[in-house]
């Protein structure tokens, strides 16, 4: 600024100067226009130094700082854990074989990977995350996508899952590129059961029933009958090889093994689910031997009759919880005013499904509000009685 001030004044300096050379040889010059420089440049100086205390004075706008409580915080998760936590999850999922996975589950896991997509868009198990996710919702051509590109990566390559849940998919309509993705995963993991089994499968869908009979017999070796699908895949590859006994043997090995499972989860819908699965393979088996033989065999056809009415009994237990769960719905929106009859029905339906602590905890709240209830009270003295000798109601 004081530069620029500097300039002014040299230049009404210089025509002061000219004008004195001009009058010397002209006219005398006029003190008037002295006057009037001098008091031109002191009118400046007085502008420039009042602007330049005006500007001096005026401190630069403060420069914004962000309080760190109102910044949006990001998600404080370790990516590595829930990752892991994430692949727990579908573990989990994988091995209900015979049910759906449920919604709370899909709902956890979609949450997981959201956070991890937050946290790390590039985290490398998140293309498996998301492929897994795809196929437990249904929507295998976007699990495919998904796979596809995570066994391309270094993880991916060495991930037998990935692998394995490929051949799943490909499996019905493209059991060449399905027994690709098994191979590869019998390379990673030889002696896993869910491999050798979907080994299996391909080998009888090509014709070739003897590799699909041993095959199915290393997955049942490898699992130790503990399983109930290893064993019912070897009698299935075994009926279509006609071996009647060996495939009957299998058959009712895999329903001890949900007959077990029922014993210790007898309130689970899943278990009634998988053990109506091998009545239907049973009974399945007793008509291709009936229709194979040339003899009439009475026997073949009261065997055959009989696994058809426990068949039924089982559906109808199934039919007990899918009553229990129209009955739950109305209770829950209902409360806290359900009617004493809805109650008392829900209740009862509990224990016929096997949920025997369920159903306890029902009648005692109906005694709670209701005292003198004695249906409730007779109900729930049988429940405890039964609960102490060890006997589930509804169970077979």
């Amino acid at each position: 600024m004081f530069g620029l001030f500097a300039v002014l004044v040299a230049a009404l300096l210089r025509s002061y100067k000219t004008r004195m050379t001009t009058n010397r040889f002209e006219m005398k010059f006029s003190s008037t226009a002295l006057k009037n420089v001098l008091a031109t440049i002191c009118m400046l100086a007085i502008g420039f130094a009042g602007g330049h205390m005006l500007f001096a004075q005026t401190p630069p706008p403060p420069t914004p700082t962000l309080d760190p409580a109102a910044a949006p915080a990001k998600p404080a998760i370790d990516v590595n854990e829930a990752v892991q936590k994430a692949r727990a999850l579908i573990e989990g999922m994988d091995s209900n074989f015979a049910d759906a996975p449920s919604r709370e589950a899909l709902q956890e896991l979609e949450k997981l990977i959201e956070d991890i997509q937050a946290a790390d868009p590039a985290q490398p198990w998140l293309t498996y995350l998301l492929g897994r996710a795809y196929g437990l919702a249904g929507r295998n051509g976007d699990a495919i996508d998904q796979l596809r590109k995570f066994v391309q990566t270094r993880d991916g390559r060495n991930e037998w899952q990935a692998h394995r849940v490929l051949g799943d998919m490909f499996v019905g309509e493209f059991p060449r590129l399905a027994q690709g993705s098994y191979e590869k995963a019998a390379e990673l993991n030889p002696n896993e059961a869910s491999v050798l089994t979907g080994l299996s499968n391909c080998a009888n869908r090509a014709g070739n029933l003897d590799e699909g009979i041993r095959l199915a017999r290393l997955a049942v070796e490898a699992d130790s009958y503990k399983n109930v699908r290893y064993a019912h895949r070897l009698a299935r590859a075994l009926m279509a090889r006609q071996q009647w006994d060996e495939a009957e043997k299998e058959a009712l090995k895999a329903l001890g093994i949900a007959e077990d499972r029922v014993q210790k989860q007898p309130g689970k819908r899943i278990g009634l689910q998988i053990l109506m699965e091998q009545y239907g393979l049973l009974i399945e088996l007793s008509s291709a031997r009936i229709t194979a033989s040339t003899a009439v065999d009475a026997q073949a056809y009261i065997r055959l009759a009989d696994l058809t009415g426990v068949r039924a009994d089982i559906m109808n237990r199934l039919a007990r919880h899918d009553q229990v769960a129209i009955l739950e719905s109305a209770v829950t929106r209902t409360a806290p005013d359900t009617p004493m009859a809805l109650r008392q029905k829900y209740a009862a339906y509990l224990a016929e499904a096997g949920r025997t602590d369920d159903a306890i905890a029902e009648y005692e709240k109906m005694i709670a509000a209701e005292p003198d209830n004695k249906p409730a009270a007779e109900s729930l003295a049988q429940l405890r009685s039964a609960k102490d000798r060890g006997k589930t109601p509804g169970a077979p």
